[in-house]
């Protein structure tokens, strides 16, 4: 079956904190591919399918971080995959970084900048 995601993905493994209803609740993963469209979270805890979540990620050695608000599209064993519902321009800025620097690190092309 071919791939059908619109946003291509790029490869990285960036630490992220989610948290669901109650920001006090915080479970922490990976983020280990990410595309404008959505990211996939490493994490043991994920959220349950259908589940709106606030993501907070960084690359380490950044003092600049995204909180990304999403819903979890699906849940695995290695963790949830979690479509993003709105970006703005700061959100996008800092994710277009994150996958700019990812690719730069893994060797790949990241996708021009929109």
């Amino acid at each position: 079956m071919a791939d059908q995601r619109r946003h291509p993905r790029i490869a990285l493994r960036s630490p992220v904190e989610f948290f669901a209803a109650d920001p006090r609740h915080v479970t922490f993963g990976f983020a280990t591919d990410v595309s404008a469209g959505g990211v996939f979270v490493q994490t043991p805890f994920p959220a349950p399918r259908g589940r709106k979540v606030v993501l907070r990620v960084w690359r380490p050695g950044w003092t600049e971080e995204v909180l990304l608000r999403g819903v979890v599209r699906w849940t695995g064993a290695a963790g949830m995959g979690v479509k993003f519902t709105s970006l703005g321009r700061d959100e996008a800025r800092v994710l277009g970084r994150l996958v700019v620097e990812s690719a730069n690190l893994s060797g790949g092309a990241a996708p021009p900048p929109s």
